[in-house]
């Protein structure tokens, strides 16, 4: 067995990289359309390093190396993120996702992983922003101007008691202004994520 793995070791982890690729890139779909990251998600890809993490085992790989620095690198990324959790600058989700796909980044890709996260996510953020204040108000300008003149005074009106009654119960429509967007920070830790599986594939088929 050990030596069907030592023969295969490359395609099989190659099927585990395709596997968390598409894990990452379904978390980003799902972040984008509804701002949620689900937990399968983040329990898929800790599977998939169970999975990895033993085939490196049986065939010869450290401890330190296959299980307890990849440990301790999630670890370190869920400490940090829970922090920016609590100051309420990332999604439960985020970090989740940031966490788990940290064993396969490990040690030596942390820096880039955080560090590429944190510019990717700073574009979506800004894109987000843009998207919010200046697209949506665009599509409420567009939806008014086929309005028929004659009807102005009554859309006016209309307009104006919806406004009254949303501010009365506390509610929100997504092209205003005066409310926050939520960020789909998944979207540039899953793009920042596949780049690090493209590294890992890269040392795995020329190293």
């Amino acid at each position: 067995m050990i030596d069907t793995l030592n023969v295969h070791y490359t395609s099989i982890s190659t099927i585990i990289y395709i596997l968390v690729a598409t894990a990452l890139t379904y978390a980003a779909i799902t972040d984008l359309k509804s701002r949620i990251i689900k937990n399968k998600t983040s329990l898929h890809i800790i599977g998939l390093f169970l999975i990895f993490m033993t085939v490196n085992l049986l065939i010869g790989a450290g401890a330190t190396s296959a299980m307890l620095l990849p440990v301790a690198t999630a670890g370190f990324v869920l400490l940090m993120t829970s922090g920016l959790f609590a100051l309420g600058m990332m999604g439960g989700g985020d970090v989740k996702l940031m966490s788990s796909f940290a064993l396969f980044a490990g040690i030596k890709y942390l820096l880039p992983f955080l560090l590429y996260t944190t510019v990717c996510g700073g574009i979506v953020a800004i894109g987000t922003l843009i998207y919010h204040h200046y697209f949506k108000i665009q599509e409420k300008k567009s939806k008014l101007a086929t309005v028929d003149m004659s009807s102005d005074i009554y859309l006016a009106t209309i307009a104006h008691d919806s406004i009254d009654t949303e501010k009365k119960q506390g509610r929100s429509k997504p092209y205003q202004t005066n409310t926050q967007p939520k960020v789909p920070y998944g979207l540039a830790i899953s793009a920042v994520g596949i780049w690090v599986l493209f590294q890992r594939f890269v040392e795995l088929t020329t190293g």
